[in-house]
């Protein structure tokens, strides 16, 4: 048998001892349990029977596990678990229920120590944490009174740790004293083995006794020189003749010095001794001394030879191609340092190997910063190493070199893009090494094309796109509004009495005025709106995203008052009025040539009809947008007059089809027209003060409703919508926080919930963010209403503290037949999810329909095919039947 062998067995009986001392140790422990719970227990059966039964109950527990124990020893460690839960349980119910034993807290110390000895010290602490959490916890909870004052509950807790303290120094030193016998049993092993290694390999012996100077070698150590062993004797002074001259002294020197305790450790020593043909070899001479006198001087000293001769001729080879290759390094780093681009190498695990000084200069970043950095997004912008990290990545997985473009600041404060290529390095046996990448500066190049585009695209005056780049908005605006089925507005604009302006004052203030009016348009435009300078004085304005012809006169009213009002240029106020003509599609359906064409035609009949105005190509329109002014007068007084009122749509848990909230939608009982929905009447009143005035009323009346619900025993979660105008409206929190007190007082909790949409939100992310924020801190839920319909959701949704994301009907509608909006919907599914957000689908109206979104995972849903809007009773009767 080997050493190891029999090191290994030794372990391996020293564990089963372990395990035999705490499988005896468990026995005992259940033996004292089952006995003392008896004897108490017959003893409590006569003064306190359920204290009694309670004993008794411990002592057949306890005989159970030691029968178990003794037939399935293995199971020590989770029968341990067993005994040290019901005992913590036990003490604690003790602790926390018979507040009269003043002694009760004692049960803890058993629960320590039998914790120490039978999971040991690691999971021991893990008891006396929870024992004194349980101990502080059973103070100053509100439901049970423990009995103990705050100075008791501070002792036991110092004697819980005291007591923990001196079991760990008691296992501590057994444990120092058990390290100590291995060491010193493994410290004579380990010498068995060296000797008997070094005599297998080869390796030459030497022993010294430094007080009879007697110097014994092996066999091997005269052999490696080519002497006979008698060539030596057993004196040490031979070690001097065979020394070569240039190493002798510093040799002996060294010798002397270790044995002198100039320093400590292994004696190393490299040098040439003499071979018996008159040769020298290189010899690593390695030795320790391994016994002292009383007096602390080495008294005995072992060591071994070891012929390095090939070693080192080999190392000199080494430093000689080394050296060339260094210079040939040189020639081409003066190459790479000298070539017009940024030039570097790359390990997989970001770490620079080598980079350019052009690349270095450029970047003001020094070669040993790169170097020495642990990866190169250390150094670099962090605007910069995440698209780096990721071309790496793409790299690494393509055999064809991986092209992409950076924008990286330069020392001369400027961003430059650069055009980056990289090609994958491979070692010899097919893994990835790492790559190797090039940088070209193409700012320059693409500022030009830039410059170039720009020219072509934009009028050079008034830098608002020319009629090449309205040609090409036209049609996206035309597909835009096909794919949302909503109205485009092409408006026509001439400025009036433009040409006396140019007369009078010359053209270098018809240029200014021009800017100017330019300004302006920019200014009352919304974002997605474009403004197009044809030429001259004539400028075409595309409004987008319109539902109702009505809502263009808010916007070409707008236009007509800020182009009217006066230009202060050169002290005097001089003053322009435009004509608009306007052709709405798709009431006006023809392609964008005739779309524009009409628009013109119209411009002129605003010019005869006194200019200063706009027209609709289309009179019947015309007629509608006069009409939205007194549209709005009778929103206000039906709001004065108690013709709104709300309906309630119930939301369902899909998996349960049990109802959980319900959300409130306005309905208009119109004198002449009958019952109208939000979308015949709310788009009249868009961003006004009626619109505020509407939803304030909705708000209190839903709380008022979701109130007297509450009274009636129905707690069910109402969602209110409010407009992105009416959130960011005076006082809105303020004023839904006095509301909803009157319903919740202090918390809404899952009682309210406000719906956003998510388009309208986008509008302003920062001022709606901080809105949410300020009503999320008293309480309010909030709701992102028709998820996905916005262009920029996935990007902005982190903005938004949301709770809930519901998903637009738009998608549920065609989910199963349109592979993308199936895709869609198990998106947002998978986006709430991962932000930890509720989910709704809206608009479920099919059985099919219900039974795809539970399949996908989604929580809630509503829809017709659920059930449709309904009074206020019915919904408490539908709940019922639910």
């Amino acid at each position: 048998m080997s050493a190891d062998d029999s090191f290994s067995k030794e372990v391996e009986l020293k564990g089963r001892l372990q395990q035999e001392l705490v499988t005896r140790f468990l026995r005992d422990a259940l033996l004292f349990m089952a006995l003392m719970a008896a004897i108490l227990g017959t003893y409590r059966l006569f003064v306190t029977p359920l204290l009694g039964w309670v004993d008794m109950a411990i002592t057949f527990f306890s005989i159970l596990l030691y029968v178990i124990l003794d037939r399935h020893p293995q199971q020590a460690s989770l029968i341990a678990n067993v005994l040290l839960g019901t005992a913590y349980a036990s003490a604690t119910g003790v602790y926390l229920m018979l507040v009269d034993n003043s002694m009760r807290l004692a049960l803890f110390f058993p629960l320590l120590i039998g914790a120490f000895y039978l999971k040991g010290f690691k999971i021991s602490v893990y008891w006396l944490i929870a024992t004194l959490i349980t101990v502080l916890l059973g103070k100053f909870q509100p439901w049970f009174d423990v009995g103990y004052s705050n100075f008791e509950i501070f002792a036991i807790c110092l004697y819980l740790v005291a007591t923990f303290a001196i079991l760990w120094n008691f296992e501590l030193l057994r444990l120092s004293k058990e390290k100590q016998e291995r060491e010193a049993d493994l410290q004579s092993r380990l010498d068995q083995r060296w000797r008997l290694a070094l005599e297998s390999a080869g390796d030459a012996i030497w022993d010294w006794d430094l007080q009879t100077n007697r110097f014994v070698i092996s066999k091997s150590y005269a052999e490696m020189l080519g002497y006979e062993e008698s060539d030596f004797g057993e004196k040490p002074d031979h070690l001097e003749k065979i020394l070569h001259p240039e190493e002798k002294q510093q040799a002996m020197s060294y010798l002397h010095g270790y044995l002198n305790g100039d320093f400590s450790g292994q004696y190393i020593s490299e040098h040439r001794l003499q071979c018996k043909d008159g040769s020298y070899k290189w010899i690593l001479c390695r030795g320790r001394v391994t016994a002292r006198d009383e007096n602390g001087r080495p008294a005995h000293m072992f060591g071994t030879h070891v012929d390095i001769t090939e070693r080192n001729q080999a190392r000199e080879e080494i430093l000689t191609s080394r050296q060339a290759l260094d210079d040939e390094r040189s020639l081409f780093q003066t190459i790479l340092d000298n070539a017009p681009l940024g030039i570097w190498m790359l390990e997989v695990d970001g770490r620079l190997r080598f980079v350019n000084n052009g690349f270095s200069n450029a970047t003001g970043i020094t070669e040993e910063r790169f170097l020495s950095a642990r990866h190169y997004s250390d150094v670099l912008p962090p605007s910069v190493t995440e698209g780096g990290k990721r071309s790496d990545q793409e790299c690494f997985k393509q055999d064809v070199p991986h092209l992409s473009t950076e924008w990286l600041p330069f020392v001369d404060g400027r961003e430059h893009l650069l055009e980056i290529t990289k090609v994958r390095l491979l070692n010899k046996d097919g893994s990835v090494r790492g790559l190797v990448g090039i940088a070209a500066d193409i700012t320059e190049r693409k500022e030009h094309e830039k410059q170039l585009q720009h020219i072509a695209h934009y009028d050079a005056l008034t830098g608002v796109p020319n009629r090449v780049l309205l040609a090409d908005r036209l049609v996206q605006a035309l597909a835009r509004t096909k794919r949302d089925r909503g109205l485009m507005a092409v408006c026509y604009l001439d400025l009036d009495g433009f040409k006396p302006i140019n007369d009078n004052f010359g053209h270098d203030v018809g240029d200014k005025v021009l800017v100017e009016i330019t300004r302006r348009i920019k200014e009352t435009i919304r974002e997605d709106d474009t403004v197009a300078r044809l030429g001259g004085d004539e400028f075409v304005v595309l409004l987008v995203g319109i539902q109702l012809p009505e809502e263009c006169a808010g916007s070409l009213n707008r236009l007509l008052e800020v182009i009217h009002l006066p230009i202060e240029l050169q002290g005097q106020s001089i003053r322009v009025s435009a004509s608009i003509g306007v052709a709405l599609y798709p009431e006006d359906d023809h392609d964008p040539d005739t779309l524009l064409r009409h628009a013109d035609q119209a411009m002129y009949a605003a010019k005869q009809s006194g200019k200063n105005r706009y027209h609709l190509f289309d009179a019947a329109n015309d007629l509608r947008a006069r009409s939205h002014h007194e549209l709005q007068q009778q929103i206000r007084h039906g709001l004065a007059h108690g013709e709104f009122e709300l309906y309630y749509q119930p939301k369902v848990e899909l998996i349960t089809r049990r109802m959980v909230g319900a959300e409130a939608l306005i309905r208009w009982n119109h004198p002449s027209r009958g019952l109208l929905t939000p979308g015949e009447f709310l788009r009249i009143i868009e961003n006004t003060e009626t619109e505020i005035e509407l939803g304030d009323w909705v708000i209190g009346t839903a709380i008022d409703q979701q109130r007297r619900w509450r009274e009636q025993g129905l707690n069910i979660e109402l969602s209110i919508n409010v407009s992105a105008y009416h959130l960011q409206s005076a006082r809105f929190p303020e004023k839904l926080k006095g509301q909803s007190d009157l319903c919740c007082p202090g918390n809404c909790g899952d009682t309210l919930q406000i719906e956003v949409l998510e388009t309208a939100a986008l509008e302003d992310v920062a001022g709606v963010g901080a809105i949410i924020a300020e009503c999320k801190a008293f309480g309010m839920a909030f709701a992102l209403d028709d998820f996905g319909t916005g262009y920029s959701s996935m990007s902005y949704l982190s903005k938004f503290d949301v709770d809930v994301l519901k998903i637009d009907q738009s998608f549920i509608r065609d989910m199963l037949e349109d592979k993308g909006d199936h895709a869609i919907v198990q998106g947002i599914i998978a986006l709430a999810k991962a932000f930890d957000m509720g989910i709704v689908a809206e608009g479920v109206e099919t059985e099919a329909q219900y039974q795809a979104l539970l399949q996908m995972g989604c929580e809630v849903g509503q829809g017709y095919g659920i059930a449709r809007p309904m009074k206020a009773g019915a919904l408490v009767e539908w709940s019922k039947k639910a």
